[in-house]
């Protein structure tokens, strides 16, 4: 594996290998390994180089540290956001599995708008449907008192103005919802749907867990309210949709 040549010593003494000595490398392996320690040894220098230059561009053009900051929490917003749109496609998938299941005893339809009322939303969805309808935010609405009986401002001829960015409540009416309340399991579906079946029609793997799906809800807008760092949001805060406009 190893072979090294050194000046020849006279008997009886003791010294290390001389400047002259050479040192030979002959087996493969530990030649590819030499040259993978190379590799990661460059790598890591590489890295530590683009740091430097990285914090010595914020300190010469005296960038702040809060700039940066500011960067990283928009940059942790947006993909927090990018995640409730995942979960939303995830929801969508059951809803249309339930439908198919259901399709028989159910009669939701465009221009069907019983169950769209006016709702209060967690921060997560308010700013994902302002963002993706484009909508102009009524700060005069958002500390209005509203309640679930009125009729939703984005209603517009029986029409649902934000319907492929509808918050996860709307996009779960007329399907048999499944929750827990007062430590039992109540069963709640829309007056007009199922209107001929019997009670033990309904199995639970058939109907929308709503308690799983809220709490997944929940912890999604937790970190997004964490990541936004303000402090006069609270993560059980809710923002009336009455208060986004079209522009």
């Amino acid at each position: 594996m190893w072979a090294i040549e050194t000046q020849n010593n006279k008997p009886g003494d003791i010294s290390l290998p001389s400047m002259s000595s050479q040192l030979k490398i002959t087996n493969p392996a530990v030649i590819a390994m030499f040259f993978i320690i190379y590799i990661v040894i460059k790598t890591i220098v590489t890295h530590l180089e683009e740091l430097n230059c990285f914090y010595n561009t914020i300190y010469n053009n005296n960038i702040p540290i809060s700039f940066i900051l500011i960067i990283e929490q928009k940059m942790n917003a947006k993909s927090i956001r990018e995640e409730y749109r995942a979960l939303r496609n995830e929801l969508d998938k059951e809803i249309s599995n339930l439908e198919k299941t259901h399709n028989q005893h159910m009669i939701c339809k465009k221009g069907c708008d019983l169950c769209c009322l006016s709702f209060n939303v967690f921060p997560i969805e308010f700013d994902v449907i302002r963002e993706e309808m484009q909508l102009e935010l009524d700060k005069t609405a958002m500390s209005a008192e509203e309640t679930p009986t009125d009729t939703c401002s984005l209603l517009q001829n029986h029409s649902c103005t934000i319907y492929p960015s509808r918050p996860f409540i709307c996009r779960t009416h007329g399907l048999p919802l499944l929750y827990m309340q007062d430590d039992e399991w109540v069963l709640s579906h829309c007056e007009l749907n199922f209107t001929n079946i019997d009670e033990d029609y309904f199995e639970p793997e058939q109907c929308h867990a709503q308690d799983t799906w809220n709490s997944r809800l929940f912890m999604l807008n937790k970190r997004y309210i964490e990541s936004l760092n303000d402090p006069n949001l609270n993560e059980t805060d809710l923002m009336p949709l009455s208060a986004l406009k079209t522009r």
